[in-house]
């Protein structure tokens, strides 16, 4: 995913479980939750872990790269 500073922020979205746990939770809104939103001031790796399988590891990441605001003339 592509973000730039100027937008609102980007909408993040895991399925599977009831319980979900975002790191870092540096730019996000709640990194307890399963949609949380997304504002990164860096180009920032999140990882999404939940409680779907006591025997499988229940996670996944998600790349914000942050791109530069664009200029209008």
């Amino acid at each position: 995913m592509f973000y730039c500073t100027e937008a609102d922020s980007i909408q993040l979205y895991a399925v599977g479980g009831n319980i979900f746990t975002w790191t870092p939770s540096t730019g996000l809104n709640n990194p307890n939750i399963r949609d949380p939103k997304a504002a990164p001031q860096v180009t920032t790796t999140y990882i999404v872990t939940s409680d779907l399988s006591p025997v499988c590891k229940n996670r996944d990441t998600v790349t914000i790269f942050l791109v530069p605001n664009f200029i209008q003339n």
